[in-house]
């Protein structure tokens, strides 16, 4: 997996740039991505879209089958699972106890394989509504989601659950 950084690099483009009075370099970002990469990152997008949209469906196998044999999942403050079976000891119990979810996105941004969204996740728990403000960095390859971190405040979830 390439890192984040490098997957999200800036150019500067120094004939662009410009100083302020106080001699601040102000940087002018191009507005368009190169043309080979532009068609990859609209189908990674949709691909992380459908992803979270496949979560309404509370559907274990279907949430999974985005997601490749070895995905790496990390929610941020807790342990990493890779591959299918932990993901699925994960998630199945999880939704069990949920008579819906959905995730609502608010931003999605993309550089090559990597696809990052701004979201609140609401899970509908018994009598309970949990709404999580998310942001998720996901790596596609292959058509698949190969690795996906999500970091989210785990004491807003633990207090909306008590």
């Amino acid at each position: 997996h390439r890192p984040l950084m490098q997957a999200c690099s800036f150019r500067f483009i120094s004939d662009r740039n410009t100083r302020t009075p106080h001699g601040e370099v102000r940087y002018s970002f191009p507005n368009q991505m190169h043309e080979e990469e532009s068609p990859m990152s609209a189908e990674n997008e949709k691909l992380v879209t459908d992803f979270c949209n496949a979560w309404s469906t509370l559907d274990t196998d279907r949430i999974l089958s985005y997601l490749s044999e070895d995905c790496f999942y990390h929610n941020i403050p807790m342990e990493p699972l890779v591959g299918h079976a932990a993901i699925r000891n994960f998630v199945e119990p999880f939704l069990k106890d949920a008579q819906s979810a959905q995730f609502e996105i608010k931003h999605t941004t993309s550089a090559g394989n990597v696809v990052m969204n701004e979201r609140v996740d609401i899970f509908g728990m018994g009598p309970k509504t949990i709404s999580l403000p998310v942001a998720g960095i996901f790596e596609i390859t292959n058509g698949k989601i190969a690795a996906w971190r999500d970091y989210f405040d785990l004491e807003s979830f633990n207090k909306q659950m008590a």
